[in-house]
């Protein structure tokens, strides 16, 4: 049984053209979450059939990639800056997370996923991806002093320059 999804939604006056070019393909039945700090859709509840039944990850991957590519602005992502990170089947879902990736780092984080039931419809939709992140991609500490700022005194599998985005007040800083 499946039941309409009604809600108020209070939509960011600069996003009112990209919602409504949305909800005219996918329609209303959604609950939306905004970042409110650049007024990008963060979360998407909701249900839309694709009209098909998903049955392989290169299916899934291309729907999902399709979705964030015609949806970009509402997102506020660009798809340059993704890689396919994970992938995740259960008997009735499927899961496709993108990782976002700044000068080839990865940004912690800061993935878009999609859940997508198999028998063809979307169902949520996550995203954390930074779209003003302006950092140098150089290191200014060393692997020491690294593991010295974390507390730890070993690695396990190595360490990884990433950049690590830090949200106070009204801003995001990226270290």
């Amino acid at each position: 049984l499946l039941v309409p999804i009604v809600s108020a939604i209070t939509v960011p006056p600069e996003m009112q053209d990209e919602w409504g070019k949305f909800t005219e393909k996918y329609g209303t039945n959604w609950i939306v979450e905004w970042n409110e700090h650049n007024n990008a859709v963060k979360i998407l509840k909701g249900y839309y059939s694709l009209g098909e039944n998903v049955t392989s990850q290169e299916r899934a991957e291309e729907i999902a990639w399709d979705f964030f590519n015609e949806n970009r602005d509402l997102f506020k992502i660009n798809l340059s800056e993704l890689k396919l990170s994970r992938f995740s089947e259960s008997r009735d879902t499927i899961d496709v997370y993108y990782q976002q990736y700044y000068q080839d780092i990865p940004v912690e984080r800061a993935t878009v996923s999609m859940l997508l039931q198999k028998g063809g419809e979307i169902l949520v939709v996550g995203n954390g991806f930074h779209s003003n992140i302006s950092i140098s991609t150089m290191p200014n500490i060393t692997k020491e002093e690294a593991l010295q700022i974390t507390n730890t005194t070993y690695t396990i599998g190595g360490t990884t320059l990433v950049i690590l985005p830090k949200t106070e007040n009204e801003s995001t800083t990226y270290y």
